[in-house]
């Protein structure tokens, strides 16, 4: 036998274990640092991603919307009433003032076509914005079961714009008075809360022209509107 110590087989690996766990250990933590890193960097580039995505879904559903308005409102009404026919306009007045004398034994009945006439005469285009390329063409009127509908027509460098107004009689201690239902321009639908705001510049001239005719209607008990047909009933 040699006299040399010889090391154990357990010391052997012990000393050739230490390196290993040193490596390891130095090595891990260098791993879960770059991780988070990476996680936070690809959140970063799909909330950035998510963001533009939204702003142009947005956009879209903006433009899409004026344009679908634009569209509407360039478009003429669904039951826009028959021109004018050139009639008489004049036996508007004559009717009304026989139902006047009447003292309330007979009732002023005009029909639809009649009263668009005698709007024709009172009526006349004119030109009112960019050297007559915008212009007012008339006003007609539209007759349904309790309900009045009033166009007015525009021309905008050419194209026919329709104001529509709807509008109810009612009975405001013993003198006709009329409430506003909406409206529309073209076909675009405006809300009553909307239109009670904005008809006076879409018809506030137009009423104002007519001042003779709103005396006229102060002088009745009530106006009942019918389909093609208005009534007017005097005072008794």
């Amino acid at each position: 036998m040699s006299g040399k110590p010889t090391k154990l087989p357990a010391e052997k690996e012990s000393g050739g274990s230490v390196p290993v766990e040193t490596n390891a250990a130095s090595e891990s933590p260098k791993i879960s640092e770059k991780s988070p890193k990476g996680v936070a960097v690809s959140f970063e580039k799909f909330d950035s991603a998510l963001r533009h995505f939204l702003n142009r879904l947005v956009g879209i559903v903006i433009a899409g919307f004026f344009f679908g308005c634009l569209v509407l409102i360039c478009q003429p009404p669904e039951k826009l009433p028959a021109p004018p026919s050139g009639g008489n306009g004049l036996a508007v007045m004559q009717v009304i003032a026989q139902a006047k004398a009447s003292h309330g034994s007979d009732v002023a009945e005009l029909s639809e076509a009649e009263v668009n006439d005698y709007l024709a005469q009172r009526t006349a285009p004119r030109g009112f914005l960019f050297n007559n390329l915008c212009r007012f063409d008339g006003v007609i009127v539209s007759f349904q079961p309790k309900v009045c509908r009033v166009y007015s027509r525009y021309s905008i460098f050419g194209y026919p714009i329709y104001l529509c107004g709807a509008y109810t009689a009612r009975d405001d201690f013993g003198r006709p008075a009329f409430n506003n239902r909406g409206g529309a321009i073209g076909r675009l639908a405006i809300a009553p809360v909307f239109m009670g705001i904005i008809q006076y510049p879409f018809f506030g001239e137009l009423w104002n022209g007519f001042g003779i005719e709103r005396e006229t209607l102060n002088q009745f008990r009530s106006v009942e509107f019918e389909q093609g047909v208005v009534r007017l009933l005097p005072e008794q």
